[in-house]
């Protein structure tokens, strides 16, 4: 996989679970980290990671947490210690509107309105050594660790 840094680039720490994934998918892929994207007018967000794969595109929040990792009414807890909202959710949030500017985007033009548009996936990737088990079942399926 090619990978072009974006921005100020992975924190020090998920750069390793970068160049692992760089080495371990296909080399015609390309993926773009740290990337700002704009999702409408004044709305930013921040994405570790965005992976172009053949009909997919998935964009990844990298968590390099240690330790217990379990959620509780909305947030995620590790190691008992509140980290804030669900990335599961704020990563669904991202993908969903990735998806929309794509869908419009393609559509808007002549040469590209009869393409299908590829899968957008939200993913949140555990890099550090945590488990896991405590997270809800409704976000399990969008977390790997």
């Amino acid at each position: 996989m090619k990978l072009s840094p974006c921005g100020a680039g992975l924190h020090v720490r998920e750069v390793q679970c970068a160049e692992a994934l760089k080495a371990a998918l296909p080399e015609k892929w390309y993926a773009y980290s740290n990337l700002e994207l704009v999702l409408g007018r004044g709305i930013t967000r921040e994405v570790d990671l965005v992976i172009v794969a053949d009909h997919y595109i998935f964009v990844i929040d990298v968590k390099d947490w240690y330790g217990t990792v379990e959620s509780r009414e909305g947030n995620w807890f590790q190691n008992g210690k509140d980290r804030g909202g669900s990335p599961v959710k704020k990563i669904a949030e991202i993908q969903r509107k990735v998806f929309e500017k794509l869908q419009g985007h393609l559509k808007s033009r002549k040469d590209t309105r009869e393409l299908s548009v590829p899968r957008v996936i939200g993913l949140v990737l555990m890099a550090g050594r945590s488990d896991c088990s405590g997270i809800s079942d409704l976000e399990k399926d969008n977390v790997l660790d």
